[in-house]
């Protein structure tokens, strides 16, 4: 079965700041070797995107075919966008993975979210639960310690 990764990125102060759980954003290199790996199998049934807790955003990158020209597109939504506010909501970029699996239902999604989980959601319990049931594997690379438990 064809497979679509979408990686989501906390750009939040608490992430990218002097103090951050990221502060030098190795959480992008990490994944552009992970597309990387499998780019240079070149299989144009796997996809891979990009969104960003700033959503819409410059940053975001629709699927693409994770081969090696695809790779190339993929790059320019590995690093924080221009335009992001670095907000620690994830509710609305999660609608927005959600969508991209509904839009690709041939394929089988996998969501990574990196993020230290500190979440400004107005109700980030019922955030966590929205993330629990996305529709394919959820992945919490969990930056810098333990995310709060769900209510």
């Amino acid at each position: 079965m064809p497979t679509l990764l979408i990686a989501l990125f906390d750009n939040s102060g608490s992430v990218m700041g002097p103090r951050g759980t990221d502060a030098l954003s190795n959480r992008y290199a990490e994944v552009e070797h992970a597309f990387s790996v499998v780019a240079h199998r070149g299989s144009p049934r796997e996809l891979g995107a990009i969104i960003h807790f700033d959503t819409p955003s410059s940053g975001e990158v629709a699927p693409t075919p994770l081969t090696r020209q695809g790779l190339v597109g993929l790059r320019v939504g590995l690093h924080p966008p221009a335009d992001g506010a670095g907000t620690s909501d994830l509710g609305p970029s999660l609608t927005r993975a959600r969508a991209l699996t509904e839009r690709h239902p041939e394929h089988e999604a996998t969501l990574v979210v990196l993020s230290d989980f500190f979440l400004t959601d107005s109700d980030p319990g019922a955030v966590l639960s929205d993330l629990a049931a996305f529709p394919g594997t959820v992945h919490a690379v969990v930056l810098g310690g333990r995310p709060p438990r769900a209510s």
